[in-house]
């Protein structure tokens, strides 16, 4: 993924080198994106620190966006990577995130994390899809082609952010729940950094789900993602509550089937590890099979 800044994918350009100044039922999510050249969004917010001059810079609060959905997602942070902002030329675009999810009260649970699924796509409307991603990708059969689970290469946990011993990595911190009183949060950062061609569309799409990985049972889950129109402007999908559908299922099916592959050099690791297929517990509305637009 998308754990950490991308690299430029192969079939990009790499970002123009800028000189620095001196001292943003899933039919819902398709539709508001297909809509619109420029998608309305969320992101587009003032800085959280201002530098005045002569003074210390002055943080302003900024509140997080609430999901309630079989527990409760905070979004944070929910702002576009734009590396030359609303410019029509070949350059870096994606979105920030921090997430931070409360476990519903009435579950017990000593560890808590999160699955994430992506589709990318590129300036000529196919997916975009890493090396390691192709083997597990989903098909048009699937209903929606291009779809993975977010893991980087080499991790052999399908586990968003989880390193190989199952500790959490840099960009997780694991949630657990003991009682109804008594509960630690878990939170993910992401950021999605990938190349944008002149005059191009792009965009990306997540659902990302929380999971109790010691019973195998996914949770609440939420959309995201970003949009470039052809202008080059960047802008944040809107952020709902989603449900795992048909092709998000396969997707996990698909994590699973290369862990299986006999031969290890086409697994995401030589000892990859499955996932679990169960389905969520949530109660959503929102249609996740819907297709995805840049």
């Amino acid at each position: 993924m998308r754990e950490r800044r991308r690299e430029p994918h192969p079939e990009q350009p790499a970002a123009e080198k800028r000189v620095p100044a001196p001292v943003l039922s899933n039919r819902a999510v398709a539709r508001s994106l297909a809509a619109q050249a420029a998608p309305a969004g969320r992101g587009l917010r003032p800085h959280a620190a201002i530098a005045r001059l002569a003074s210390p810079r002055r943080a302003i609060a900024r509140t997080a966006t609430k999901i309630e959905t079989y527990g409760t997602f905070s979004i944070d942070n929910y702002d576009p990577v734009d590396s030359d902002k609303d410019n029509d030329t070949n350059k870096s675009c994606g979105i920030n995130i921090d997430v931070t999810y409360t476990p519903p009260p009435h579950i017990k649970s000593n560890k808590i994390g999160f699955v994430q699924m992506m589709k990318c796509l590129k300036g000529d409307g196919t997916p975009l899809l890493f090396e390691n991603e192709k083997a597990r990708a989903t098909d048009a059969a699937s209903g929606d082609e291009g779809w993975a689970v977010d893991r980087l290469k080499n991790m052999k946990q399908g586990y968003y952010g989880m390193e190989d011993n199952g500790t959490a990595g840099g960009n997780l911190k694991l949630g657990s729940r003991t009682d109804k009183d008594t509960a630690v949060d878990a939170t993910m950062h992401d950021r999605i950094s990938l190349g944008r061609q002149t005059g191009k569309t792009a965009g990306c799409t997540a659902m990302t789900f929380a999971i109790d990985i010691e019973h195998g049972k996914y949770l609440g889950g939420f959309c995201w993602g970003y949009s470039v129109d052809a202008s080059g402007k960047v802008t944040g999908n809107p952020l709902v509550a989603g449900e795992m559908g048909d092709v998000q299922r396969a997707a996990i099916k698909a994590w699973n089937a290369q862990a299986k592959n006999k031969d290890r050099t086409k697994r995401n690791a030589p000892d990859q590890q499955l996932l679990p297929e169960d389905r969520p517990l949530g109660d959503f509305n929102i249609d996740p099979n819907a297709k995805t637009y840049a």
